[in-house]
């Protein structure tokens, strides 16, 4: 194939997401947020096949981020480490449209996000009520 011929997107993203072992891939957000007068491009993200990354953030290693943009014909793409995100984040992309999915980590992590997005939530009802419950007893005098 010539160089210049436009490899069709499902392709593209299959050979990137296999050289790069990504079990999986969102997209997600509001396909409206941004500048105002202008579509953003949406959030795109990935799930790598490996175990996460530990302590290295959610976004994911410049060149990669260029590989996507590339393949998604976006320049101003966010990709990002959907296994490095907090809960609301991660509930977040599952939210979105699967577009690349391979082998059985997908299941695996989803189920995993709902059961911590579950608990994230509880957690911060608890937390909700009890700042409610502090602000009422200062309004009283007490």
């Amino acid at each position: 194939m010539d160089e210049d011929e436009a490899v069709p997107f499902d392709e593209a993203l299959h050979a990137l997401c296999d050289e790069h072992d990504i079990a999986a891939v969102y997209v997600f957000g509001p396909p409206d947020r941004g500048k105002a007068g202008g579509a953003a491009d949406p959030d795109v993200g990935v799930v790598f096949g490996a175990p996460a990354r530990r302590g290295t953030g959610p976004g994911i290693p410049p060149p990669l981020l260029g590989e996507f943009r590339k393949v998604f014909g976006a320049e101003a793409l966010v990709v990002g480490d959907v296994q490095q995100m907090g809960p609301f984040q991660q509930y977040r992309a599952l939210q979105g449209r699967v577009v690349y999915a391979v082998g059985g980590r997908r299941a695996e992590f989803e189920e995993q996000v709902v059961r911590d997005y579950q608990d994230f939530t509880f957690e911060m009802r608890l937390f909700d009520e009890e700042r409610a419950e502090e602000i009422t007893r200062e309004g009283d005098g007490g």
